[in-house]
């Protein structure tokens, strides 16, 4: 277990015993969003493919598991899932309902599968609390980003050492081990520099302000949702507030950009996913519809978007555009949240938070 468990451990049980009174009568919704965080994790969190060097604190473990029989074209990875990422086909982070991250290791099949601890908490479980901490895995470095989302406070952690990067974070977007864009609780977004554990909060420059959620494209290109849920394409250089910008789009729920000339946007008012095309500038937009009933979706590029209706239905739909609905195949039902890693694989995790890996042909 790394040094900073034990300083978890501390702050969740003080957090959680704060929060007991009010979960008595919360109710939770089986349908809610992954996190608080509006944005998909697909536009944070791409799928990193590659392998680790030998002899890496990452690296799989020596022993391996034999997998078990499963239904046809899937394979169980976990239970009792609250989070996870996919960094490739034999590797994912997973966040227990104890709220312990995991690095885990395929062959999957057998539960648990190999796994290393990376993250410990709390040794206490509250029904109906997700003590979620959201991740992103570092290829270059391996390294692994973590947003404690009880404590608010995001952490860099390597094998040898943890440091603290920012707190009072709601969200954050990784583009390097020196570069990570945060937005505080105040709804300010700001790039961050390292090296990191000297000073909080350390060297930044703002960004803006009235942050809903973002995704950047470079530290120079960022696309923001205010909290009057207009999209905008900022561009540095950054320090003035708002930053040059364009407006993309409006009543916006949720997006993914695939370029500064091409976004996916999920409507507030009606769940329909559209193609948005540049120059931007006018609203609406010149844009294609995708689809309607809308929930989740991913997109690998502008023909091939994964989409998870409001009735829970994976589906992988297929351009070109502009008929509900689109050409499409159906991958799951019961699905409560997913990643792809390509248009043959998937990450699904159902509404029973079981964690599966499903392989094309999709049925």
């Amino acid at each position: 277990m790394l040094p900073h468990s034990i300083v978890f451990k501390e702050r969740k049980m003080a957090l959680m015993k704060n929060k007991l009174v009010a979960l008595k009568e919360k109710i939770v919704q089986p349908g809610r969003a992954l996190s608080r965080r509006a944005f998909t994790k697909a536009a944070i969190m791409a799928p990193v493919a590659g392998t680790l060097a030998a002899g890496s604190w990452l690296a799989h473990p020596a022993s391996a598991f034999a997998a078990a029989h499963v239904p046809a074209h899937r394979v169980h990875i976990d239970a009792s899932v609250q989070n996870f990422h996919m960094i490739d086909a034999q590797r994912a982070l997973v966040e227990g309902d104890d709220g312990n991250l995991w690095l885990e290791f395929g062959p999957f099949g057998i539960v648990p599968p190999a796994r290393t601890l990376v993250v410990g908490s709390a040794p206490i479980q509250v029904p109906g609390l997700e003590n979620r901490a959201d991740f992103q895995f570092l290829s270059n470095t391996q390294q692994i980003v973590v947003l404690d989302d009880l404590v608010d406070e995001l952490f860099l952690i390597s094998l040898d050492n943890t440091v603290a990067i920012d707190h009072s974070v709601n969200s954050f977007q990784a583009l390097s081990a020196d570069q990570i864009l945060v937005q505080g609780n105040d709804g300010k977004l700001w790039l961050e520099h390292g090296p990191f554990g000297t000073i909080i909060p350390p060297a930044r420059v703002q960004i803006d302000a009235n942050v809903q959620s973002f995704h950047a494209l470079s530290a120079d290109q960022i696309l923001v949702r205010g909290n009057d849920n207009k999209l905008w394409l900022d561009h540095g250089p950054f320090g003035s507030i708002p930053p040059p910008r364009v407006q993309i789009d409006a009543n916006v729920a949720s997006f993914q950009a695939l370029s500064t000339n091409q976004v996916l946007v999920k409507g507030v008012l009606d769940n329909k996913l559209w193609l948005t095309h540049g120059p931007f500038g006018s609203i609406p937009p010149a844009r294609t519809l995708i689809d309607a009933n809308v929930d989740r979706f991913q997109a690998l590029s502008a023909d091939q978007v994964f989409v998870q209706g409001t009735d829970r239905k994976l589906w992988l739909t297929h351009g070109p555009f502009g008929s509900v609905p689109p050409a499409r195949v159906q991958i799951d039902t019961d699905v409560k949240d997913f990643e792809a890693l390509s248009s043959t694989q998937v990450a699904v995790r159902g509404t029973d938070d079981n964690l599966w890996l499903v392989s094309a042909p999709f049925s």
